[in-house]
C-alpha cells in the first residue's frame, strides 16, 4: 500500500525507446489496430483534439511500409486542415529525439 502512493519517475529514454519499436512491430503485424488507429484519428474533427501521442503512434504505424501511404494520406489531411499544427509538431519532436531516432529514419522524414 504505501508503495502506490510513491512517486513515480518519468520514463527513461531507454524505456521510451522500447515502447516505440513494440508499438511499430505491433503496427506493422496487427492491421486491426492499424485500422483502429487509423480511423480514430482520421475521425477526429479538425477542430478537435490531437494530442503528441497522436504524431507518435502515426509514426509507428508509418513504420511499416504497406502502412505508409495510408499514414502519409491521413497527415496531408490532417496538417492541411489544420488538425495537425506546427504546434503539435513540436510538442510531439520537443525533447524526445532519443525515443525517436528509430522512426526518422523509417517513417518520419517521409511524412
Amino acid at each position: 500500500l504505501m508503495l502506490l502512493s510513491l512517486p513515480r519517475s518519468p520514463p527513461s529514454s531507454a524505456s521510451s525507446c522500447l515502447m516505440v519499436e513494440s508499438l511499430s512491430r505491433g503496427f506493422a503485424h496487427r492491421s486491426d489496430l492499424t485500422s483502429t488507429l487509423l480511423k480514430s484519428i482520421k475521425d477526429t474533427p479538425s477542430t478537435g483534439y490531437h494530442p503528441p501521442a497522436d504524431i507518435w503512434l502515426l509514426a509507428c504505424c508509418a513504420s511499416a511500409p504497406h502502412n505508409r501511404p495510408k499514414v502519409k494520406s491521413i497527415f496531408k489531411s490532417k496538417a492541411s486542415n489544420g488538425g495537425f499544427t506546427s504546434q503539435l509538431l513540436r510538442q510531439s519532436l520537443s525533447g524526445n529525439g532519443v525515443a525517436l531516432t528509430s522512426l526518422f529514419g523509417a517513417s518520419l522524414c517521409d511524412l
